[in-house]
């Protein structure tokens, strides 16, 4: 390998990291518990985020609009 690509090949995650990053998202996006939710949530202060945004978006008509016209 040449510098250049083992620069390239640190940076990338393993499978298991991205897996890792990935599952608590999965769980968030199928899951209809608010308990799980919120349990993800602790763990994940992006997951918090998003249902915040996901909260402000769904009762703000004139954000939603503007959300899919994008």
């Amino acid at each position: 390998m040449t510098e250049f690509d083992e620069t390239q090949y640190q940076e990338i995650k393993s499978v298991d990291e991205i897996q890792d990053d990935l599952i608590p998202w999965l769980l968030f996006l199928k899951s209809s518990d608010s308990e799980v939710v919120e349990m993800i949530e602790e763990r994940v202060a992006e997951l918090k985020e998003a249902t915040e945004s996901l909260e402000v978006l769904s009762h703000d008509e004139d954000a939603r609009e503007e959300r899919i016209s994008d």
